[in-house]
């Protein structure tokens, strides 16, 4: 399975992802704030990253941007209620791979998960992802 990045400042939404990534044999690294995310990674980067956009450190699509700076073809989500008050095409252009509304369904977001770990970046590359924001 992969190693799975989750950036959530809210304990229950995060501990309830870890939980669900757990039971699916992920290997799970979780942060409340966008402080010390990368240099966490610069050695080994994680598979893939999950990131909510209100974080109190650092806004999430900034982290996306500086994590897409780091780790080229890292597939990065963003998981987050406020999608709406987005444009999308902004979000895109900071390196976001897929957009996840909250709440979200668990099928889905195993879904995701799974088509990334398994074609990374390409899957978007190729439209198997659409964004459902």
């Amino acid at each position: 399975m992969g190693k799975i990045l989750i950036v959530e400042d809210d304990d229950a939404a995060r501990n309830l992802l870890a939980d669900i990534l757990h039971l699916d044999k992920h290997d799970v690294i979780a942060f409340a704030s966008a402080d010390g995310v990368i240099e966490s990674f610069l050695a080994d980067s994680p598979d893939l990253a999950i990131i909510d956009i209100n974080l109190p450190t650092e806004h999430g699509v900034s982290l996306s941007w500086r994590m897409r700076c780091h780790f080229p073809s890292l597939p990065i989500l963003i998981a987050s209620a406020i999608l709406d008050r987005w444009d999308q095409e902004d979000i895109a252009d900071c390196g976001v791979d897929y957009l996840l509304a909250k709440p979200y369904n668990v099928a889905e977001i195993r879904e995701v998960i799974q088509l990334f770990l398994e074609k990374g970046r390409d899957a978007v590359i190729s439209g198997e992802a659409a964004s459902n924001g």
